[in-house]
């Protein structure tokens, strides 16, 4: 042992040498003793410096157990207080509660709640020290059942009313996904304080009950309580899920005023996930560039705030820069990058964040390891993917749903269904989006009769109620089957309002199947929905056009005209070496449009020459008299199709 390394400042260090070095007879007490030594115990910030008191309390016979107990605690070593209790000859309850309290606080769930057993077992009685810990650890594990029974333990024990015990049964009860039994357990609570309100927010915002969370918060202000750190937190979360940038704003005001921004983390990271959320993402960058220390967190807010709002660009940039911060990414952060990756292609980053996730061991996160599923499959790896899913330790319903959509989405239609006929045998429960996925495959491969069981099955089997986008792959699969009039006939029933992507589908296949009577039909309905949108007129114009009923298109062009409508030109992206070039139809504006045009000639006469002919029912065209202005008419209808 080497004397003088209990502390660091030199008084205590003088201290510690006179006491190590004095002989125990030389001492006039054990009880003299204990106050030098708790004195040292409380300098303690080292497992060495702790080593030492320690064996100089054996040495000397000191009685001070349980002060060795809680300073192990402080210090988070909850292996050496395990092994610290089994040699006490007598542990009392605070010895017990000390020992469970750092178990749970360390994560090791099992071993806390093991632990509450033995002192059960041993003669203790549990008190309001005991409980908090033991609900951390079953809430933590979603023990429900096992919970509820040390629920029941702290009722007949006296302890369920006590406000430490509330407060943790009711993060327990919302852990485990019963918001039901936590606002029980707070409506039943005599006395609220601010901590009371925030267990049960947060509750509230983490089980998807975002409006139901800031209607509590309402509450909590009208009660007379001061929002605190953990308030806004929860409720900044809540603002983000609600898309409500008004009251998210407010708060950080509030937090401005009153000087909670400047040495928080936690609400900073907030603000910055709320404003992501919200699609305010300029006010994200404003508030993470003005926050002093960025931690994971906030960089991880950052990231995903960029990837939501569709700027893959920044998203990987702000990654690579969160790197070269020294900042160590984590599993939130590789789960956040790699939807950038798939929206901008970006395999080889993808791939890099494979490997580093590997290398972590955070591959075998069920969010990881599906947004790097979902990442190969939108690059096109789509076989890589589906081994990926099939290694996978632990999948969850967002893990299936995005193999199935992976497989309807690369018109593998049949592997898809099989998939979700697997998902339900395994016992997994299938979602909303689940079934957008299965109903795509089943456009995909045309199986018609299957889709509409699958879309039966929804509210009858599942408690489902279909929406949307479930009618739109519907309208959409009869549609493509030749159905047209089932398809409308299940517009006009289908028992959520059909918006303009739904009545679009069924115009594009009237326009298929050449059917102008059904098209104008369907074009009435889209006009009250967007009566600006020059491509539905257009389409109607040119399904009169190929059935050569002139005065019809030329009507509709005139109610084009009528109405101001527009028609936009059409208009394609390409990116080349990182630089994007937009092209417009008879654009001439870009730097090398001669060349451009002379290949694009040159393959027309390639294409004719194995067959090609444009689709000139897609296009409206008036019919022109002189050999050129047929010839610019025929060039415009080929680029076209």
């Amino acid at each position: 042992m080497v004397p003088g390394r209990a502390t660091r400042n030199p008084a205590t260090r003088a201290a510690t040498n006179s006491l190590l070095r004095l002989p125990f007879s030389s001492l006039p007490s054990t009880a003299g003793l204990e106050s030098p030594s708790l004195s040292l115990l409380k300098e303690c910030t080292t497992i060495r410096q702790f080593k030492e008191i320690h064996a100089h309390s054996l040495r000397h016979h000191l009685q001070n157990g349980p002060s060795l107990l809680s300073k192990l605690a402080s210090l988070r070593l909850p292996s050496y207080a395990f092994a610290l209790l089994f040699q006490l000859p007598r542990p009392d309850d605070f010895s017990w509660n000390v020992v469970i309290r750092s178990l749970a606080r360390a994560g090791r769930f099992v071993d806390a709640i093991g632990m509450f057993r033995r002192m059960k077992s041993s003669g203790h009685s549990p008190s309001n020290f005991s409980f908090p810990p033991v609900f951390a650890s079953y809430g933590s594990m979603a023990a429900l059942l096992p919970g509820s029974a040390a629920h029941a333990d702290a009722l007949k024990l006296g302890w369920a009313t006590d406000a430490f015990t509330q407060h943790a049964l009711i993060t327990m009860y919302g852990r485990c996904g019963r918001v039901d039994y936590a606002r029980q357990v707070f409506g039943e609570m005599p006395l609220r304080d601010v901590v009371s309100w925030n267990a049960i927010i947060a509750v509230l915002a983490q089980n998807d009950r975002a409006r139901e969370a800031v209607e509590v918060f309402g509450r909590m202000r009208e009660a007379g309580f001061v929002p605190d750190e953990p308030t806004l937190v929860s409720v900044l979360s809540a603002c983000g899920e609600l898309g409500d940038v008004t009251l998210g704003s407010s708060l950080e005001s509030y937090a401005a005023n009153r000087g909670l921004l400047s040495g928080s983390n936690f609400i900073g990271s907030a603000l910055v996930g709320m404003y992501g959320k919200c699609g305010r993402i300029n006010d994200a960058r404003r508030t993470f560039d003005a926050m002093s220390k960025r931690d994971a967190v906030a960089w991880n807010a950052m990231i995903a705030g960029y990837s939501q709002n569709g700027r893959s660009t920044e998203a990987i940039e702000s990654f690579l820069a969160m790197r070269e911060a020294g900042i160590e990414p984590d599993k939130v952060t590789l789960a956040a990058v790699l939807p950038a990756c798939a929206a901008a292609n970006a395999l080889d980053l993808g791939m890099f964040v494979d490997s580093y996730a590997a290398g972590k061991g955070l591959k075998e996160n069920v969010f990881v390891a599906t947004a790097l599923v979902d990442m190969y499959a939108k690059c096109g790896m789509l076989d890589h993917a589906r081994r990926l899913f099939d290694a996978m330790p632990e999948r969850n319903v967002v893990s299936w749903n995005t193999m199935i959509s992976a497989l309807a989405m690369h018109g593998r239609g049949k592997e898809a269904i099989d998939l979700f006929r697997l998902m339900r045998e395994v016992g997994m429960r299938p979602n909303e989006i689940t079934f957008v996925g299965v109903l795509s495959a089943c456009v995909h491969i045309g199986f018609v009769e299957e889709g509409r069981q699958f879309f039966d099955s929804m509210q009858r089997k599942y408690g489902i109620a279909p929406g949307i986008e479930h009618c739109t792959c519907m309208v959409d699969l009869l549609a493509r089957a030749g159905r047209l009039v089932e398809a409308f006939e299940f517009v006009e029933t289908m028992p959520v309002k059909p918006d303009a992507v739904v009545w679009g589908a069924l115009l594009g296949a009237s326009r298929n199947q050449k059917d102008a009577e059904m098209g104008e039909r369907i074009m009435q309905r889209l006009l009250e929905l967007e009566p600006e949108n020059s491509g539905n007129y257009v389409m109607v114009s040119s399904m009169y056009v190929t059935a050569k009923r002139w005065e019809d298109a030329g009507r509709i062009r005139g109610m084009m005209r009528e109405q101001g409508v527009v028609k936009t030109p059409g208009c394609s992206w390409v990116e080349i070496d990182d630089l994007i070039h937009e092209f417009r139809s008879g654009d001439v504006s870009h730097v090398r449009w001669r060349d451009i045009h002379a290949l694009l000639q040159k393959l027309t006469e390639e294409m004719k020459v194995e067959g090609y002919r444009p689709m000139e029912d897609l296009i409206y065209r008036t019919p022109v008299r002189t050999t050129m202005k047929m010839r610019e008419k025929d060039v415009r209808l080929e680029y076209a199709a």
